[in-house]
């Protein structure tokens, strides 16, 4: 069996903020989302390899933003803040796939 792979949270952190000063560097430090709904893949979907995904959502970023706002409060859960966060995420993804290196150019 292969080691298990490991997620250094530090590192993740940085490399988040990388990212996200990479897209303000390109977008502005607020960035306009124009579309509100998207797909949600259960995340059990995701990384099971055996069967064809199934399940399918629907994700809405405006319920996404409206968590932002509380995400110093106590978590509800962390799973549930973490899939509000992966909605934002890709909508920045979205937003930000044909950026080029030289867009980010100051």
């Amino acid at each position: 069996m292969a080691d298990p792979l490991v997620v250094n949270l530090d590192d993740l952190r940085s490399a988040l903020d990388v990212a996200l000063r990479t897209v303000e560097q390109a977008l502005g430090p607020e960035v306009e989302l124009t579309i509100d709904h998207y797909w949600r893949l259960p995340v059990e979907a995701a990384f099971d390899l055996t069967a064809e995904p199934g399940g399918l959502t629907v994700g809405q970023l405006s319920d996404d933003l409206d968590f932002q706002h509380y995400a110093g409060a106590e978590p509800e859960s962390v799973w549930h803040d973490l899939q509000h966060l992966q909605g934002l995420i890709h909508a920045l993804q979205f937003k930000a796939q044909h950026l080029t290196i030289s867009d980010n150019a100051s």
